[in-house]
């Protein structure tokens, strides 16, 4: 396996106050993530404003859908799920040191089975701050 060569990598969400991530069960199912056979990982990318993203919990069973054509990323919200965008949120830089690319995927996304310390950590009082600051576009959906 190639290691990540980036010395920092991104992640957000809506926990804040996390020093070290831990490589927890993923409940992604697609045969790229399967890049590292664990079930324990640790999921972060090179890319700031894909990381914001996602700073609140979401899936695309809910009717979620990010993505970008060229840039910048778009994220479209069903309208039942808008008001998760006024919850806190934080950004944290970490150490990508023992991450790999994730393979037979066009988003910018490293795994490790290791923990990873956090370097720092920017809080943001809502979802919709984090999201302007990084340049992601959020549309509401009328469903």
């Amino acid at each position: 396996m190639d290691k990540n060569n980036q010395n920092v990598l991104y992640r957000s969400g809506p926990q804040q106050n996390i020093k070290i991530f831990k490589p927890q069960k993923s409940e992604k199912n697609i045969a790229y993530y399967n890049t590292i056979k664990s079930f324990n990982k640790i999921y972060a990318t090179d890319d700031i404003s894909y990381a914001a993203g996602f700073c609140f919990d979401w899936a695309d069973e809910e009717g979620f859908i990010f993505g970008k054509n060229h840039s910048p990323w778009v994220l479209k919200v069903p309208k039942k799920y808008k008001s998760q965008l006024n919850n806190s949120c934080s950004m944290y830089k970490i150490d990508g040191t023992n991450f790999i690319k994730a393979k037979g995927t066009t988003t910018p996304e490293y795994i490790s089975i290791e923990p990873a310390k956090v370097l720092k950590e920017i809080k943001f009082n809502t979802c919709w701050d984090c999201l302007k600051k990084y340049k992601v576009i959020v549309k509401i959906n009328s469903k």
